[in-house]
């Protein structure tokens, strides 16, 4: 259901020519400063509670993230609770208009979900990762103006981040990726407010675009840090 999809985008920007490794370096140094991400880099699970919006109607979600990769999302739509989970091993999915008996995701499934699974922005360690950051310079967004980055995360995948010059904290996100069949597919993240939790700055208020149209709004209402969880919760019911 494309609901259910862009839920999961839930969850988980032209130039002046600022392109030095240091220039990209005192960005970002100021970025993670800004959003609390060495606090964040304790944390070792959380759950968030919110509700999608789309077309007026309005979805309740869960959203439970554990360290490593590790990782239950939760949504009730018309009255069905739609689960998909990753418990760093099998990742399944449980689609009650079609079945109430879970069954393993598929190839690309997997990879959607997966990419819900991290605690820490894609911006943090990227190096480790394996990814490539670039400064691409600044641009004038909403009449601020911002920082442009752009990430590499795969041939598949790449990010534009959009980060305010004055507080650091990202306000917008362009995700492109390829279709199977070759499309470019680009997808717009732009986050309108914050929540501050144990000093950690969360995306509050989340609009989804897709080609310049207004898709869904997450409205989160409360973050949870380290709470207690049953494990169990990840790996795929054995009834």
């Amino acid at each position: 259901m494309r609901v259910l999809n862009l839920w999961l985008i839930a969850a988980l920007v032209l130039s002046s020519g600022i392109s030095n490794a240091q220039s990209r370096d005192e960005v970002m140094a100021l970025h993670l400063e800004a959003t609390g991400q060495k606090l964040l880099s304790e944390v070792n699970r959380m759950q968030i509670t919110g509700t999608a919006v789309q077309m007026g109607r309005e979805v309740p979600f869960i959203t439970i993230r554990a360290r490593p990769d590790k990782v239950y999302n939760e949504a009730t739509i018309e009255g069905m609770k739609v689960i998909q989970a990753f418990d760093g091993t099998t990742g399944w999915v449980v689609e009650p208009w079609l079945s109430e008996e879970p069954r393993e995701l598929t190839e690309d499934e997997l990879a959607n979900v997966m990419r819900t699974s991290e605690i820490d922005s894609d911006l943090f360690n990227w190096r480790r990762r394996g990814r490539e950051l670039h400064l691409v310079g600044v641009e004038t967004f909403e009449g601020r103006e911002v920082y442009k980055l752009e990430l590499f995360i795969s041939e598949e995948y790449n990010y534009l981040y959009y980060l305010d010059t004055e507080t650091f904290l990202i306000t917008k996100i362009v995700n492109r990726s390829m279709s199977p069949s070759g499309d470019l597919l680009e997808g717009e993240t732009k986050i309108v407010d914050y929540m501050r939790v144990n000093d950690i700055m969360f995306p509050a208020r989340t609009e989804f675009r897709f080609g310049g149209q207004l898709q869904m709004i997450n409205l989160v209402e409360e973050i949870q840090i380290n709470p207690p969880i049953d494990d169990r919760i990840f790996s795929i019911p054995n009834d």
